[in-house]
C-alpha cells in the first residue's frame, strides 16, 4: 500500500471567493480524496476535521509560519504579534490494513530569558506523549470506501512500531 495522497497549497480555502471555494471542494478537494490539505500563510497553526452527514472527513492542517515579521499593525493601528513555528508529519502505514495513520508534530517558537526555543505547540493542539496528534486515513490502494476494521480509535494513541514510516514536512 502507498501512503495516502496529500494536498499542499499556500493559502487556505477561506481565501477563495465563496463560489471558487465551493468549486475547489467539489472538484479538487472532495471529502475523502486526500489524507489532508496542508497549507500555511496565516501564521497560526490549526487543525480541523469536518464530516457532513456521516460522510468522509475533510482534514485541514494549517502550519505556523516559520519566518516573517514578528509584529505587524492590525486593525486600528495596534501591534499584532505573529507566532512562528512549523509542523512536521509522517504517514505510518498500518500492517494488514488499507489504512495509514497521519501523525503531525506541531511546533512553536517561544522566547524566554534564555533566548528563543522551538518546542511543542500546546497552545492550539491536544498532543500525546510524543508531542503529536494523529488520525487514520485510507491508503492510496483503496477506493475510498467505509473504513476497514484495521483502523480504530486505538490507533490515535498507540502504535505497534512494526510498520514503515513515510516522513513529510510542511509549513
Amino acid at each position: 500500500m502507498e501512503p495516502p495522497p496529500a494536498l499542499l497549497t499556500h493559502h487556505p480555502p477561506e481565501w477563495l471567493h465563496p463560489q471558487a471555494r465551493q468549486e475547489f471542494h467539489q472538484e479538487v478537494d472532495p471529502a475523502g480524496r486526500f489524507a489532508a490539505h496542508f497549507f500555511g500563510h496565516m501564521h497560526e497553526g490549526t487543525a480541523t476535521s469536518t464530516a457532513h452527514g456521516g460522510g468522509h472527513a475533510r482534514h485541514a492542517l494549517q502550519g505556523a509560519s516559520l519566518f516573517g515579521l514578528e509584529e505587524h499593525h492590525g486593525p486600528g493601528g495596534r501591534g499584532v504579534t505573529r507566532p512562528h513555528g512549523f509542523s512536521a508529519g509522517r504517514f505510518e502505514l498500518l500492517p494488514g490494513a488499507a489504512q495509514a495513520r497521519v501523525r503531525v508534530f506541531p511546533r512553536r517558537m517561544f522566547t524566554s530569558a534564555g533566548g528563543r526555543k522551538i518546542d511543542r505547540d500546546v497552545s492550539a493542539y491536544h498532543l500525546d506523549e510524543r508531542g503529536s496528534f494523529a488520525y487514520c486515513s485510507r491508503g492510496r490502494s483503496t477506493r475510498y470506501s467505509a473504513p476497514s476494521s484495521g483502523c480504530s480509535e486505538r490507533c490515535i494513541d498507540t502504535g505497534c512500531g512494526h510498520h514503515p514510516n513515510h516522513d513529510v514536512a510542511f509549513r
